[in-house]
């Protein structure tokens, strides 16, 4: 598929998402492929509940928006899509009936490769949604049909990695979530003197989720002067944690800004002094790869963030930032309290973390690493 003379590579890629450019399933598809030298093709919703797309000359849509009435017309008119676009790759997002269906029909009329981006492990979080059990049994066959039908298999997390079935561990890759470390860098704000500011980012989609976030700066605010902590971000809990912050009369420490344009992210985030991944003791999350945690590594802010997944790991166990117990609220409060108490310790792990995230999760770096795994085709 390559061209010596010219180095660049001979091939077309049609990246399928189910979800708007919104959706952080979708964003990852755009980022790793988006400065990459072939000829591509990103297949999307035009809006969703995520957001609404905003136009790029590479895009199409498979639908203005989602409408479960009307599957079958919206699996037809991808696969026309895919049937136009003609790919020698089609790099599908989820294991999704608008995904993965109109890309087998594909396959199987006209040929291709295909790449299964298990962006997180999609059984569980069903699970922990509520899903019935009929729609369970649905991602669960859908999901062994995509590990069987793929030519490879991206998966952004060690813990995924493992619990892929083994005989299809072989054409498996592990590409990380990453940032644009341009972007996301390092900005010069003004403090508010007197202030300290502990940050979050985050829809905020189950109030136990954010719970323990409500009491760690409860007990922090009674060490800290000055504490307030800034979220960022909306969700199908937010009125319910309004309500919980006034119930423990806890108003003083909290500032909610609601959903926020992704452009003002980086300013936002660059008031903090320090910046939290209050996560709980979810199983999805200990397959998660979060964008907003290499979106905090880039901006060199400190990080105090649960302990799940591969964050221990990325973070260099606690040299690059504060590790705790998830779901622990008390252990919380104590790592924003160190993180106040020895600013130039902070400061050295925030560093550290801006180096790890330009060095090994630059969406330029990791979008290499996926031509790699496309030329092995």
């Amino acid at each position: 598929m390559s061209n010596n003379i010219t180095g660049l590579i001979e091939m077309k890629v049609v990246l399928l998402s189910p979800y708007s450019l919104g959706a952080s399933s979708c964003k990852r598809l755009y980022y790793l492929t988006r400065n990459l030298k072939f000829a591509r093709k990103l297949l999307l919703l035009k809006e969703d509940k995520y957001g609404k797309t905003a136009h790029e000359d590479w895009f199409s849509y498979t639908s203005k928006n989602r409408d479960d009435r009307k599957y079958p017309l919206q699996v037809l008119n991808t696969f026309r899509l895919l049937v136009k676009e003609r790919p020698d790759i089609i790099h599908y997002s989820k294991p999704h009936h608008l995904t993965l269906i109109p890309a087998l029909m594909y396959k199987k009329t006209f040929g291709c490769k295909l790449v299964f981006d298990c962006d997180d492990w999609e059984l569980i979080v069903q699970k922990e949604l509520g899903a019935g059990r009929q729609k369970l049994l649905i991602v669960e066959r859908l999901m062994r049909l995509g590990f069987r039908t793929a030519d490879a298999i991206v998966v952004p997390n060690t813990r995924m990695l493992r619990e892929i079935p083994e005989k299809y561990r072989k054409k498996a890759f592990l590409i990380p979530n990453g940032v644009d470390t341009k972007k996301f860098k390092p900005l010069k704000t003004k403090k508010t003197k007197g202030r300290y500011n502990v940050t979050y980012m985050g829809t905020i989609h189950k109030i136990d989720t954010i719970t323990p976030l409500v009491e760690a700066i409860i007990i922090a605010g009674k060490k800290i002067p000055g504490l307030i902590c800034t979220v960022v971000g909306g969700g199908k809990a937010e009125k319910e944690l309004k309500r919980r912050i006034r119930k423990q009369k806890a108003d003083r420490y909290f500032k909610l800004l609601g959903m926020q344009p992704h452009e003002k992210i980086p300013k936002l985030l660059s008031n903090a002094d320090v910046l939290v991944l209050p996560y709980s003791k979810l199983e999805s999350l200990e397959y998660a790869s979060n964008l907003k945690f290499f979106e905090y590594m880039a901006l060199q802010k400190p990080i105090v963030a649960g302990a799940v997944g591969d964050i221990p790991l990325i973070l260099d166990k606690g040299k690059a930032g504060y590790l705790f117990p998830p779901g622990d609220a008390k252990a919380m409060a104590e790592k924003i309290e160190e993180a106040y108490g020895h600013p130039e310790e902070a400061e050295a792990k925030a560093k550290n973390a801006r180096e790890i995230a330009m060095k090994e999760y630059d969406w330029n770096v990791l979008g290499k690493k996926l031509q790699k795994v496309y030329e092995k085709l």
